[in-house]
């Protein structure tokens, strides 16, 4: 028996393959979105970019696999560009004035900062002497990590390694 070949695209049936994936390409969205209308949106727009390019499917995967890597693309795509969205500077037609975003940090700013200075000085006698040197080490040379390594006489690896535990075990007795 001789069996016909049909280009993946005759066999992808693409509404079809949409149907039953959608909650898991959802769920996929939504863990890089966090957000369930953006993830609803993400889907949605993958989905509009695969039957797009559903002609240019050559089946070297299988189409969930192909489906899902476009889910995932979408989903980095719009989280890049809600990034950008965030960053991008008011302007005078923006609801909120130029002077409030400028004004620096609120009180609320500061008493959680000066917060935090007082949690993280009460723990420091908890790290081990060579964890408290690598962050005061660090502070001395105003976070250069060159420069901390340069000044303990440390490789720069060296120095990475304890900054990185030091901050570590910082957190977990924080």
């Amino acid at each position: 028996m001789v069996l016909a070949y049909a280009p993946p695209t005759a066999r992808l049936d693409l509404a079809a393959l949409f149907r039953t994936e959608r909650a898991g390409l959802f769920a996929v969205a939504l863990r890089i979105t966090r957000q369930p209308a953006s993830a609803e949106d993400v889907v949605q727009s993958a989905f509009l970019r695969a039957w797009r390019a559903r002609d240019t499917f050559r089946g070297d995967a299988q189409p969930r696999t192909w489906l899902h890597r476009i889910v995932v693309n979408e989903a980095l795509c719009w989280r890049r560009a809600e990034r950008r969205r965030e960053l991008r500077i008011p302007t005078a037609g923006d609801a909120t004035p130029l002077e409030a975003v400028f004004r620096g940090p609120s009180q609320e700013d500061h008493l959680a900062a000066r917060e935090l200075e007082r949690r993280v000085a009460a723990a420091l006698p908890a790290l081990r002497p060579v964890e408290r040197d690598a962050l005061r080490g660090l502070a001395d040379a105003e976070g250069d990590l060159q420069r901390y390594a340069a000044a303990a006489g440390l490789p720069i690896t060296t120095a990475k390694t304890r900054v990185c535990r030091a901050r570590a075990r910082l957190r977990a007795v924080i």
